[in-house]
């Protein structure tokens, strides 16, 4: 072997020595960076002091911690507005412990007389994503009356015969409560819909690490509300209850937080419109 083919040889196997180096050395940095994300901090909300079951978790009671991705579940909390003053502790915290979805409860405060009754979303019309806890609302209801008998007319629109009769029924719209305070909007966690660009296929779910569904379409993110929770006295929850049950439509009407007067508005019938 002459000596320029030794020393072309000598610089094949530098460069792939070289080539090599950098190889692993970009596959270390990969698994490096990989192995950090594992441990990237997560903020969740912990007890600051012992919380006994039956509790109406405070602010002062809470406080904020981080834990590695790799331990976070997405049912816990992650600020503390999310349950300070809305949330009673169903088990027994000690300082430092994580707070969890499944060890509270929603903790409004009724006054007397009120009941926090949930509305499924499916049952009841609203204002698109308008509707938050604290909202006002009024409800609107529509349902088929009946107004009685009458005697039946002849075919052909001849004269009532006589001894006839057939049942006269009726739609009519009214206004069912007015100025009701939304305690809860409630929206399924760790579901994502996507749909995708084009092809028309169904969006299929899959996890995500958002507090919300949410419905992807052309980029633009939607909540799906799932059920609305409503402070009422019993009778107006009675009311409500019978009219998603049993009536055609049951319809939320966004009202403004500074408009407390009650309105009179009569029933809308198809005489309305003669």
């Amino acid at each position: 072997m002459n000596p320029q083919e030794q020393k072309r040889r000598g610089l094949a196997f530098t460069i792939v020595a070289v080539v090599l180096a950098i190889f692993t050395a970009v596959l270390f940095l990969i698994f490096v960076v990989a192995l950090e994300k594992r441990y990237d901090p997560m903020q969740v909300v912990v007890a600051a002091q012992e919380i006994a079951p039956g509790t109406l978790i405070t602010p002062e009671m809470v406080t904020t911690d981080t834990v590695p991705v790799k331990s976070y579940r997405f049912t816990y909390f992650q600020s503390v507005e999310e349950l300070a003053g809305r949330r009673i502790s169903l088990i027994w915290y000690n300082k430092g412990d994580i707070l969890s979805r499944n060890g509270v409860a929603e903790g409004w405060k009724l006054e007397p007389g009120m009941r926090a009754v949930t509305v499924p979303a499916d049952q009841v019309a609203t204002v698109a994503s308008g509707i938050r806890p604290g909202s006002r609302v009024d409800i609107i209801a529509s349902y088929i009356e009946d107004r009685g008998q009458k005697q039946q007319a002849q075919a052909g629109g001849g004269p009532a015969i006589p001894g006839t009769t057939g049942s006269v029924v009726s739609g009519k719209t009214t206004l069912l409560i007015q100025n009701v305070e939304v305690l809860d909007v409630y929206v399924p966690s760790e579901q994502f819909l996507q749909a995708p660009p084009a092809g028309g296929a169904v969006p299929t779910p899959g996890p995500t690490p958002t507090a919300e569904m949410a419905l992807q379409v052309a980029g633009v993110t939607r909540r799906v509300v799932a059920g609305i929770t409503l402070a009422l006295r019993v009778e107006d929850a009675m009311r409500l209850s019978w009219m998603v049950n049993f009536g055609q439509e049951v319809r939320l009407l966004l009202r403004p937080i500074n408009d407390p007067n009650p309105i009179r508005v009569a029933p809308v019938t198809i005489d309305s419109f003669k």
